[in-house]
C-alpha cells in the first residue's frame, strides 16, 4: 500500500508544472575557432607512400565545448604489402585561448594525448609521448578542401611526413 502511495505521489509531482524543470535544449555551438572543421569529409591521399581513401567526421559534443573526430583510412593490398584499414576516434576540448587538448584511440592499439593550437583555419595537433611515439597532425582548410598532413618524430630528431590527404565536405 505504501508503495502505491509513493508511486502516485511521484506521478502527481512529476506531472505538475510547478515541480518540473523546463526542457530547453541549449544551442549547440562549437567553441570559438574550430567551427570551420565541423562536418563529414572524404577524399584521397597517401599513407606510407601508397594511395589511400580517407574519411573524417567532426562533430560538436558536450554542448559545443568539445569536438569528436572519427577518422578512417584504407589502403589496398599492393604486391607483398598487405592492405591497411586504420580507424580512430579522438576528441578535443577547448582550453585557454586558441588551445585545444584531448585524447586519441585507434584500432592499432594507440592511446595518445593531444595538444593542439588554432592558427586561422588550421589546427596543429601534437600527439603521443616519449614512451610511445610522437607526432604532429595539421588540419588546414584551404580553398574549400581540408588538407591533412601527418608526421612522426624519427630517431634522427626530424619530423617526417607519413600521410597526406585532401578531403572535400560531403
Amino acid at each position: 500500500m505504501k508503495c502505491r502511495l509513493y508511486l502516485a505521489l511521484a506521478l502527481v509531482t512529476l506531472s505538475n508544472p510547478a515541480f518540473s524543470q523546463p526542457s530547453i535544449a541549449p544551442a549547440v555551438t562549437v567553441a570559438p575557432s574550430l567551427d570551420w572543421m565541423i562536418g563529414e569529409w572524404a577524399g584521397e591521399g597517401t599513407l606510407f607512400g601508397r594511395p589511400s581513401r580517407v574519411s573524417l567526421s567532426v562533430k560538436p559534443i558536450l554542448g559545443g565545448k568539445a569536438v569528436a573526430l572519427d577518422y578512417a583510412v584504407s589502403v589496398n593490398t599492393e604486391g607483398e604489402k598487405p592492405a591497411i584499414n586504420f580507424t580512430s576516434h579522438g576528441f578535443y576540448r577547448a582550453t585557454k585561448g586558441k588551445r585545444w587538448e584531448g585524447r586519441w584511440v585507434d584500432n592499432f592499439g594507440n592511446l595518445h594525448d593531444l595538444n593542439g593550437r588554432i592558427d586561422g583555419t588550421s589546427l596543429i595537433a601534437m600527439w603521443g609521448s616519449p614512451g610511445t611515439e610522437i607526432g604532429r597532425t595539421r588540419y588546414a582548410l584551404e580553398g574549400g578542401a581540408l588538407l591533412l598532413t601527418d608526421q612522426a618524430l624519427m630517431d634522427s630528431g626530424v619530423m617526417e611526413v607519413f600521410a597526406t590527404s585532401r578531403l572535400s565536405k560531403k
